[in-house]
């Protein structure tokens, strides 16, 4: 799998956008396992791609997440890296963005799919609720590599992120199961793959779930 691949086929700022990425977190999630039983094969269960919760507050989730300490967090004043002309959020900033997600997602819910995924990806058209997207802003916050499309999955947070946008897709979808995208035809294909987004439209068809499905 080309790692520019998804900075050249993938559809930013598309419909198919959270599909996509559906599908190439599995071909991701598939190579991993492919891995994990070539070096445990009497492992009962394979690896799995973890999610990120943003509402867990920053500082927490890496001191569990990353195995040494960080100096970086805990101290006085609330941790903040410069990433081109963006900075990366404090704590309450992901409170802030979180707690708003949350109670604004009623509002992406009434206008249907096409408002939901422009919020949530931050690409494209704005929605009602443009101060939050949620997907853009953290590629953003990260800085580095997840600046650039390009690479951005270079960075083994990319994987976390989009798992978590899946997650957040996938309890969408089981409070509006009759909403879906207007695509048709080749449009509806996830290139390079020969899945179309009905084919990945239900995680429970797919064969995985998610530990929570709770904001």
């Amino acid at each position: 799998m080309s790692q520019n691949m998804h900075g050249s086929m993938g559809p930013i700022g598309l419909l198919r956008f959270l599909g996509w990425h559906r599908r190439y977190l599995i071909a991701f999630e598939e190579a991993l396992q492919n891995a994990d039983r070539l070096l445990r094969p009497e492992a009962e269960t394979l690896i799995s791609v973890p999610y990120w919760r943003w509402v867990d507050p920053f500082p927490e989730w890496l001191q569990e997440f990353l195995p040494f300490p960080n100096p970086r967090t805990g101290g006085p004043v609330p941790p903040r890296t410069l990433s081109g002309s963006e900075l990366k959020p404090s704590s309450s900033d992901i409170h802030f963005i979180i707690n708003s997600f949350e109670q604004h997602l009623p509002g992406f819910n009434v206008d249907g799919y096409t408002k939901f995924t422009y919020g949530l990806e931050g690409f494209g058209r704005k929605s009602d609720n443009s101060r939050l997207p949620a997907h853009n802003q953290i590629h953003a916050w990260v800085g580095g590599i997840m600046n650039d499309t390009s690479y951005s999955p270079s960075d083994p947070v990319f994987w976390l992120h989009h798992a978590e946008v899946d997650r957040l897709w996938h309890i969408w979808q089981k409070q509006h199961p009759d909403l879906h995208p207007a695509l048709t035809g080749n449009d509806s294909i996830m290139d390079p793959w020969t899945e179309s987004y009905n084919q990945l439209g239900s995680i429970t068809m797919l064969g995985y779930s998610y530990q929570s499905e709770s904001l």
